[in-house]
């Protein structure tokens, strides 16, 4: 009887545990957003003392498991032991501290990838998750409340935590919440007790509430932002909202102020509220106050309407805050509790089909902005913050759209504050289920989402309803359209007039108040604008800058400065999703998708380094065209001789009365003249000629003239440092040359010859060359040899990333390693004169097949006894239907120690054909090291467009070796070959299904004993209208049947 017994006892045991262990039904239920949470508010702490707020911010103890099964029960009792339990720091992700794996993917759901399965779900299936391998991170803090809150109400307050999660406090269950990127509150006042109190959560990574969150970004778990609890009065300022704008003469300011008071002391109670509004010199421009009777346990709205007279208005130019303080106080006038925060006066609205702001028509020179940190994932702080703000500044970025869920309150503060136009985002995304209406596609048009998807809406606008920087509202981001949007649309309209709504997945429909396309074509853009729109348009994503790309971002700008109802875009995207990591040698290293985890983890690769800085915030080259392209400020030429330029002030709101113009002409990238002038009181939106030197005279012939102009503040401002250029202009001074008269070379040449090779030389140099191979294989000056590999032909770059969108990989693989194909057809050596020598070589190129003859190609060597060589290349494609060239040029190594260069052409920064107008036309020297760009995944980079001469020197004998053309060419040299920048496949995802990868990372860049050098007549533009198909615009592409680059090479050493 006592062994039945105790086996019932054990049966009951195992069945209860088992019970609990349970995978929660409610983590599978869309219309469960949370449980226990404060209504929706914004998020702020009450200034009354500085011990009302207790951070829980530091190290947790921390248990994982992979399946939910395993996870702990009970943990949240003081007696469960936790000896063995890790430390995880909050806030922080789970996976970048060790605890699961880091996976990025694009747009599908990494927990029921069809391409990449690793849990039970082999195909998304909403609202269900996977039960087997869901991991589960189990967390417990303890905190002792600080003196004086033991008769104030008490709330636990969680910025952000990313994954469904449930929150014990002192063994008691307060509550669970799903939406990840807004606040989760809980009142927590009934679960304290005295002395040391223990709380408690538990995350899981996923819920239905995932299938929202399919954002093209990496894919974590745990406290993105702060957790700290923060004590109110019993009867406290529950919310208030802030609604501002301008009357109609935009002149006087429009505030309307809501502010709603709880009652929990138990009694009725009369309170004083009111406010106090101080300007930015701390002079109190509006205040008011009310009195009224408030019930136990209810809510009272106390509402404030006034008007302030010459109102300084807030705009993303002129951004000017006023300090708002809110008051509660007893009846004897005794301050309760006390808000601060800071607003400002602008009015938003779409008129005859155009945004405007404060009546003035603006334009968007926008950049998406991810939550990225490159050691902390998805925890910003605000060195950060700053540092992507400042930059942002730098370039001339106007506008951020949070992409694509709601950033951390911080960010909205500095935005109000520096002056950016933000457009806020909801956390909605369901890529992953597509776009279709029918059932079972899209979840925008799925009843059963409605709650979930106003649900993250209403706590989108109620955080973040108080800020000046927000213009506008976003739905989401591709996740379709439909039942959902219409009522979340409906619901931001209801609650706020003051702004416009948008939503990409809308397209024309009625639930956007502006057409927000995504990668739409110039093509597009111009149609649109000629159609008579109603709407205006806005890229919400334009200007893919996935690796080395930006190209032809003057293009898109061009077509939207001619049409107002074009009023601009936002760049895809600001930074790099670059991971730090370190190999087994110490070398750093950017780990992007593909990086973590065993074999078969979901992976779209480096489809997450799109940024226009890398991961550490270092800008790329694309930066600085960013920042010409979206100037402000423009410069026309009138009459150069005689220093008259037109200055176009193109800002909206700013004077051009606290700048100046610094000028420089210069020769042959050289300063001959320069100077300062102050900026003429040009008001926003007009122009004024100016003057900046008197009659040009003494131009010399044979030399080019360049006038640089830059439009600066001497003095620092906000974000800019002293003497940060704000917008430039080069020009070509053009004049009347005369024809260079031409020096005849002295001195003689002799030749050797034999049936395999020629041999030309005199006292100071030699070259030889293979017939066999039609080559240049050796060059020596005074006996010593300069070539470490012959001369080649160069057609081929290491496909970018847009290449591999477009698929130039596979499409012009015909023109990688011509050398192979090449079959010399014939040779002539001719003596020009006593000083000069020809020797020219004629080639076949075939088929990788070797079947067919595809091109003729040629190379012609004009030997002068001066000791130059000049190289005429020429090639003629035979077939019509071959494809365009990478580029057209020439290549060969030279010892290391040839390590500096110095040229005249387009720089300081890597520039290509179509993303060159920031790159003036200059004198400028560099190491070869530093020619190299790194990005993250290894690609064709640092080249150099238009230029005149370079001259590469060898630091240890004072040899240079000196390139010139009588045009331009393009050069890039680097201490690796051109092949060690090449991905075998490409890596982002996009790649055939079964099609092994190789991530491929910048410490696979070693420097290698030797300097590479490419010389080209031009090198294909980079593109970047998207990469996953555009190609580079034609004007920017090798195409035709027939080319020919001419270069010369000579031998000087150093005076």
């Amino acid at each position: 009887m006592k062994k039945l017994l105790l086996s019932l006892v054990c049966i009951t045991g195992v069945i209860f545990v088992s019970a609990q262990n349970k995978f929660p039904s409610e983590l599978e239920n869309p219309e469960m957003v949370g449980r226990g949470k404060e209504k929706a508010r914004t998020e702020f702490i009450s200034n009354l003392d500085d011990n009302s707020v207790l951070s829980l911010n530091s190290k947790w103890q921390f248990n994982w498991v992979k399946n939910p099964a395993h996870r702990p029960i009970g943990f949240q009792e003081s007696s469960y032991s936790t000896n063995n339990w890790d430390e995880i720091n909050v806030p922080g992700n789970f996976e970048i501290q060790g605890f699961g794996v880091p996976i990025y993917v694009n747009t599908e759901y990494e927990f029921a990838d069809t391409r990449a399965v690793i849990t039970e779900l082999e195909a998304p299936n909403p609202p269900h998750v996977p039960h087997d391998y869901n991991p589960v991170g189990s967390c417990r803090k303890t905190f002792t409340l600080p003196s004086g809150w033991d008769h104030k109400q008490v709330y636990l307050r969680f910025s952000a935590l990313k994954g469904a999660f449930y929150v014990w406090l002192n063994g008691q269950e307060v509550g669970m919440s799903k939406g990840s990127k807004t606040l989760a509150e809980f009142d927590i006042t009934s679960y304290l007790k005295e002395g040391e109190n223990l709380l408690a959560v538990q995350v899981f990574r996923w819920s239905d509430a995932n299938y929202l969150e399919a954002q093209d970004f990496w894919r974590l778990t745990g406290f993105d932002r702060d957790v700290y609890l923060f004590a109110q009065p019993k009867l406290r300022i529950e919310d208030y909202a802030v609604i501002t704008s301008l009357d109609d003469s935009f002149q006087d300011g429009v505030l309307d102020l809501k502010i709603n008071l709880e009652n929990k002391t138990g009694k009725n109670k009369k309170v004083i509220v009111g406010y106090e509004l101080k300007n930015a010199e701390g002079k109190l421009v509006l205040a008011d106050e009310q009195e009224q009777s408030i019930d136990a346990n209810s809510f009272n709205e106390f509402r404030f309407e006034n008007k302030l007279k010459d109102v300084k208005s807030w705009s993303a130019e002129i951004p000017e805050l006023y300090d708002l303080t809110i008051l509660s106080k007893d009846k004897k006038g005794n301050v309760l509790e006390s808000v601060k925060s800071r607003i400002g006066f602008r009015k938003v609205e779409i008129k005859d089909g155009l945004l405007l702001v404060n009546g003035a028509y603006v334009l968007l020179k926008g950049v998406n902005l991810h939550e990225h940190h490159p050691v902390n994932g998805h925890v910003m702080d605000e060195e950060t913050l700053l540092k992507d703000l400042a930059l942002m500044k730098g370039c001339n970025i106007n506008a951020i759209r949070t992409s694509h869920y709601p950033h951390t309150k911080r960010f909205y503060e500095l935005c109000d504050q520096y002056g950016f136009y933000v457009i806020d985002e909801a956390n909605i995304e369901s890529h992953g289920m597509g776009y279709s209406r029918n059932v079972g596609g899209t979840l925008g048009n799925n009843p059963q989402w409605i709650k979930a998807h106003l649900d993250r809406t209403q706590r989108m606008w109620e955080r973040d309803k108080n800020h000046a920087c927000i213009i506008i509202w976003s739905l989401g981001n591709e996740a379709g359209n439909g039942i959902c949007f219409y009522e979340t649309y409906s619901y931001l309209k209801n609650q706020d007039d003051g702004r416009i709504v948008q939503y990409e997945g809308a397209g024309k429909e009625w639930n956007t108040d502006v057409f927000c396309p995504m990668y739409p074509s110039i093509e597009y853009i111009g149609k649109y604008a000629n159609s008579q729109p109603v709407k205006p348009l806005i890229m919400c994503e334009y200007a893919h800058a996935m690796g080395n790309s930006l190209g032809n971002l003057k293009e898109y700008w061009d077509m939207i400065e001619k049409h107002p109802a074009l009023q601009g875009g936002f760049i895809w995207d600001w930074v790099d999703q670059g991971i730090l990591q370190h190999d087994v040698k110490g070398e750093p290293y950017w780990a992007y998708g593909g990086d973590f985890g065993p074999e078969g983890t979901p992976s779209d690769g480096n489809f997450c380094i799109n940024g226009v800085v890398f991961p550490d915030r270092t800008a790329h080259p694309g930066y600085f065209e960013v920042k010409k392209v979206y100037q402000h400020v423009k410069f026309i030429s009138e009459n150069l001789a005689e220093g008259k330029l037109t200055i176009q002030n193109n800002y909206a709101f700013l004077s051009l009365k606290e700048f100046q113009l610094k000028w420089r002409l210069e020769k042959n990238g050289l300063v001959q003249q320069e100077g300062t002038i102050l900026c003429p009181d040009v008001k926003a939106g007009e122009e004024s000629k100016i003057e900046l030197y008197d009659q040009l005279s003494n131009l010399e012939v044979d030399a080019e003239y360049f006038l640089n102009v830059y439009l600066v503040k001497e003095d620092v401002d906000a974000l800019y440092p002293a003497g940060h250029v704000y917008a430039s202009e080069q020009f070509k001074v053009d004049f009347d040359e005369a024809e260079p008269i031409l020096s005849s070379v002295k001195g003689e040449l002799q030749i050797k010859k034999n049936k395999t090779s020629v041999l030309v030389f005199n006292d100071l140099f030699s070259v030889q060359f293979n017939h066999e191979k039609g080559q240049l294989v050796s060059w020596k000056s005074n006996g010593k040899e300069i070539l470490e590999n012959a001369l080649e032909f160069n057609l081929w770059r290491s496909p970018i990333d847009n290449d591999y969108g477009n698929r130039l990989d596979k499409r012009c693989r015909i023109w990688r390693d011509v050398k192979s194909r090449l079959k010399v057809t014939n040779y002539d050596i001719e003596r020009i004169n006593s000083s000069t020598y020809s020797i020219r070589y004629q080639f076949d190129l075939s088929d990788e097949e070797g079947n067919n003859i595809v091109a003729n190609l040629s190379q012609t060597y004009l030997i002068q006894a001066d000791g130059s060589v000049t190289i005429q290349q020429q090639m003629r494609k035979l077939d019509q239907n071959l494809p365009e060239l990478p580029r057209f040029g020439l290549n060969f190594i030279v010892n290391q120690d040839f390590n500096h260069v110095k040229w005249f052409g387009r720089g300081p920064f890597e520039n290509y054909w179509d993303r060159k107008t920031a790159a003036f036309v200059g004198l400028y020297q560099a190491s070869v090291q530093d020619l190299y760009v790194p990005y993250v995944r290894p690609q064709e980079n640092g080249n150099r467009c238009d230029v005149r001469w370079a001259e590469l020197s060898n630091s240890k004998t004072g040899q240079i070796i000196r390139m010139s053309t009588k045009t331009h060419f393009d050069f890039s040299m680097f201490h690796q070959f051109n092949s060690d920048f090449e991905s075998a496949e490409r890596s982002d995802g996009r790649q055939k299904k079964g099609v092994k990868i190789k991530n491929r990372h910048i410490n696979d860049i070693v420097k290698r004993p030797f300097t590479m050098i490419n010389l080209d007549d031009r090198q294909m533009g980079v593109g970047g209208d998207n990469s996953w198909g555009a190609k580079t615009h034609p004007e920017y592409q090798l195409e035709g049947d027939i080319f020919s680059f001419e270069i010369q090479l000579k031998l000087e050493t150093l005076k």
